[in-house]
């Protein structure tokens, strides 16, 4: 299976979740999705999360469900004659880790995107690490490897906090690369193909918008 990576200059967010296993899951209570993915009833009424989920868990857990329903359905309509197999968790998380180092009406776009408007920034994070924790250690037969990386432009700076905050809650690495250089392509894909196991082949698209 072929990924293709689209990055723009600023930066590239990325998490891969890789799983061996059969996923235990129960749900407390469960939205009836038609065929093309839309809901009978709205999700915030009926949130399918699993009832070993812990209460810290449970903000960005919701937000996350509601994101990955938001974006099949745009998918679909996007095209609507394609079978999609879509993350919404590996895109959520990804999108998250950029929304630590958003601001203003950047920050306040992609809270309503991603369902976090009303959540502290903090609770945000705690949230998510508390989710991370908990997929992680969920059952010992279950293999899950969530990998996340941020890939930035050297030639802007980042603040220090928002580096710290990346690795620390979501243990992302975090890279500075030249995007003008052809080998940057190469280290993107060679860390990507590392963190699958190299069961899938992925290649990325470098583009700038200047």
């Amino acid at each position: 299976m072929i990924h293709h990576y689209k990055t723009l200059t600023v930066g590239l967010a990325t998490t891969v979740c890789f799983v061996i296993g059969c996923w235990p899951w129960q749900a407390s209570s469960v939205s009836t999705p038609n065929h093309r993915g839309t809901n009978s009833q709205p999700l915030s009424s009926s949130p399918m999360i699993s009832n070993s989920l812990p209460d810290s868990a449970k903000p960005i857990a919701i937000a996350q469900q509601q994101f990955g329903f938001a974006l099949l359905a745009a998918l679909d309509r996007a095209n609507p004659d394609q079978n999609l197999l879509i993350s919404p968790f590996s895109v959520a998380t990804a999108l998250t880790m950029a929304y630590n180092g958003a601001a203003s009406d950047t920050q306040t776009a992609m809270a309503a995107v991603l369902g976090l408007q009303g959540l502290p920034l903090d609770q945000v994070n705690r949230s998510n690490q508390a989710l991370l924790e908990h997929l992680a250690n969920l059952d010992p037969s279950l293999e899950l490897a969530v990998a996340n990386s941020l890939w930035v432009n050297r030639r802007l700076p980042l603040r220090r906090e928002f580096v710290d905050q990346v690795r620390q809650v979501y243990g992302a690495e975090v890279t500075s690369l030249d995007f003008a250089d052809p080998d940057a392509v190469r280290q993107i894909n060679q860390w990507v193909s590392r963190q699958t196991r190299r069961s899938e082949e992925h290649t990325s698209e470098l583009q700038s918008p200047y």
